[in-house]
């Protein structure tokens, strides 16, 4: 059994579909024995990352910004997967998800290592959840925009589309 957390990142409650497809997903994945929890971001309240970094000196590991992040942060560090869901608003994830990535911070030291031919952060806990992407094209949906959101979601274990069937996502996520 994974501990999983879905985060929807949809902004736009009229978007039925993608929130119906979470719903489907997280029934799978229940299905297959998980524990499954749903964020839905546009119920939180989530600041700006201010770039303080007091995450790092003044509060190693807490955030200085008392929100909702917290709680997504803690998800990190004790689940097995967590899955970003977000359909593409001109091209990128939505507002509400690129928010939480910003303020991922506290999860790492601030010192620098060597890992996979590029510099990365020494994480702060001995276990970070594993990662996937859902993704929902836009009228700007390309080959270069898949490019730009591979590269930036290269540490995910998976980037899929919500026109995957979600008994495959479920699939690929209890497999990893």
């Amino acid at each position: 059994m994974k501990k999983i957390l879905i985060i929807n990142g949809n902004p736009r409650s009229e978007n039925v579909a993608f929130d119906d497809f979470c719903v489907r997903l997280k029934e799978s994945l229940i299905g297959r024995g998980n524990e499954v929890a749903e964020i839905m971001l546009r119920n939180k309240r989530i600041k700006d990352c201010i770039g303080c970094y007091s995450c790092w000196v003044a509060t190693p590991g807490k955030c200085a910004l008392k929100d909702d992040q917290e709680e997504i942060l803690k998800a990190f560090v004790n689940m097995d997967l967590v899955i970003l869901a977000s359909p593409l608003i001109m091209g990128f994830i939505s507002a509400d998800l690129k928010k939480i990535n910003d303020r991922m911070i506290p999860l790492a030291h601030p010192f620098l290592r060597l890992a996979d031919n590029r510099m990365a952060h020494y994480p702060r806990y001995d276990k970070i959840a594993k990662m996937g992407l859902i993704i929902e094209k836009d009228q700007y949906y390309d080959d270069n925009v898949m490019k730009i959101i591979n590269k930036i979601y290269s540490y995910a274990s998976f980037v899929k589309f919500i026109d995957n069937n979600a008994e495959e996502i479920a699939d690929e996520a209890y497999n990893l």
